[in-house]
């Protein structure tokens, strides 16, 4: 089984922070190689790093998103290599990681009969809107974008190629998050999700299970990823979470204490 990883990095001053080593580290673990496509730029020791892991990358203008962002890697790297892997996956700097071994959550989901998958699927709520003044439009339910796995089948279909060559760079990743893997079951392909989309659909019926169940999806099913956005929030959640992580996983509990948002 080989892997290639498309990782969307972002850093206002192109610094590579402890938090993002670790978890190309983590990556490499499952991936043969990894490509991480930064926007706005990268410093030369960031670049100095990446090359010590052994991790390729990519400097582009920051614009379009992560989903204008993985389209340049995919462009960097080239369709045909790209279908020379069994699996691609698409992640980005939005979250904390490995908090598990990667490796468990590629078991569980081999088990799945499904042609792609994410962590969390959000739910329907057309009553909540999102995007910008003037251009809000109901939240459609959608695997959400900070994690995704494609397999062979939908690395070598039409519908696949055809969402990137086609894809209109976007100000806000909503217009793109919300479309993207409806567009890949519209075209029959199976996705699915990590962590169970009956329970947390019950358990968070805002559909922000990421955030509101943070907790519940790292002591109940060991969920690897946690988002910064969880992390940063001044809910109780973001303490158990910490606590969670300092007393139950491996995971360098000081990478987050020096982490800033940026």
């Amino acid at each position: 089984m080989t892997r290639l990883a498309l990782y969307v990095f972002f850093h206002k001053e192109g610094i590579l922070e402890e938090y993002v080593s670790y978890y190309l580290k983590g990556l490499k673990a499952v991936c043969a190689d990894i490509v991480l496509i930064a926007n706005g730029g990268l410093s030369e020791e960031a670049k100095r790093q990446l090359e010590a892991l052994s991790v390729q990358y990519i400097v582009r203008e920051n614009k379009g998103v992560d989903f204008a962002a993985w389209k340049a890697g995919l462009s960097y790297v080239g369709w045909d290599k790209v279908r020379q892997y069994d699996e691609l996956v698409l992640c980005n700097c939005s979250c904390y990681g490995p908090v598990y071994p990667f490796s468990e959550a590629f078991d569980r989901m081999k088990e799945r009969s499904c042609d792609f998958w994410g962590i969390n699927r959000q739910p329907d709520l057309p009553d909540k809107l999102v995007g910008p003044a003037g251009a809000r439009f109901p939240m459609t339910e959608h695997i959400q974008s900070y994690f995704y796995v494609f397999r062979d089948r939908v690395l070598h279909s039409e519908a696949f190629r055809s969402w990137w060559d086609n894809l209109v760079e976007a100000g806000i990743y909503w217009e793109h998050e919300l479309k993207f893997s409806g567009w890949l079951e519209k075209a029959g392909f199976v996705g699915d999700t990590l962590m169970d989309f009956q329970k947390y659909r019950a358990l968070a019926p805002s559909g922000d299970a990421w955030s509101v169940c943070a907790d519940v999806q790292l002591a109940e099913d060991r969920n690897p990823l946690v988002k910064r956005k969880a992390v940063f929030s001044s809910s109780d959640v973001a303490i158990r979470v910490l606590e969670h992580l300092r007393c139950h996983t491996d995971y360098p509990v000081e990478i987050l204490l020096t982490d800033e948002p940026n």
